[in-house]
């Protein structure tokens, strides 16, 4: 069961009509609100929604040392979410592990009573690091990603009982190709980009390297 600490401070972002989801981590008495670089690159204003308001925070974006690293990094002026215990580290993650990723796909959420609240969980395995796909080391997930999730925390337990941690930011999928048949025919020329159910994240140093 993914706990408060998690879900709580997940937000909802748009920027234009892309669709995202940020985080927020508290580092040395200060909140930081965390999403996908591509997301927050987009053009047109950056919106925030807390349980479904539209809120305008006064914030600062930091400079990423790993510039290609898919993370923007904001230091805010005052809390937005509950200041619930949720430790930035990937310390105790073990690979094969379940873990769980949050976010709005396609801008969609799970609703309570009347209240726009809470952000869908799905379920992956931490699968590998991997040093050469993007040029740095980036966590591989097996799991199925959706348009939207970017920018989501992925949360792994260390032990049972214990607390969420959060060790990465949702960034994309691994796309394969696939050909395109017509009457049980190849379409010659043609392919399909297809989900291939590896997710990429980058790692939570990153987002800690710029707090700094």
């Amino acid at each position: 069961m993914v706990t408060a600490n998690a879900w709580e401070r997940v937000v909802r972002i748009e920027i234009g009509a892309r669709l995202g989801t940020g985080f927020t981590i508290d580092v040395n008495g200060d909140q930081f609100l965390i999403t996908a670089k591509h997301v927050a690159d987009g053009e047109g204003d950056l919106k925030v929604f807390v349980r479904g308001n539209l809120v305008s925070p006064a914030m600062d974006r930091l400079d990423v040392p790993v510039s290609a690293a898919d993370v923007a990094v904001f230091r805010l002026r005052g809390p937005i979410t509950p200041k619930l215990p949720l430790e930035p580290t990937m310390e105790g993650m073990v690979y094969g592990q379940d873990a769980y990723f949050l976010g709005f796909p396609f801008g969609l959420t799970f609703d309570v009573g009347i209240i726009e609240s809470f952000p869908l969980v799905k379920r992956a395995t931490i699968s590998a690091t991997n040093r050469h796909m993007k040029g740095r080391t980036v966590l591989l997930l097996d799991g199925w990603n959706n348009p939207g999730f970017s920018g989501g925390p992925l949360i792994f337990r260390r032990t049972a009982g214990e607390p969420f941690r959060v060790a990465g930011v949702v960034s994309a999928y691994r796309t394969q190709t696939t050909p395109i048949l017509v009457g049980g025919q190849e379409l010659a020329g043609w392919e399909l980009l297809a989900n291939s159910g590896i997710i990429v994240a980058e790692e939570i140093t990153r987002v800690l390297e710029a707090i700094g």
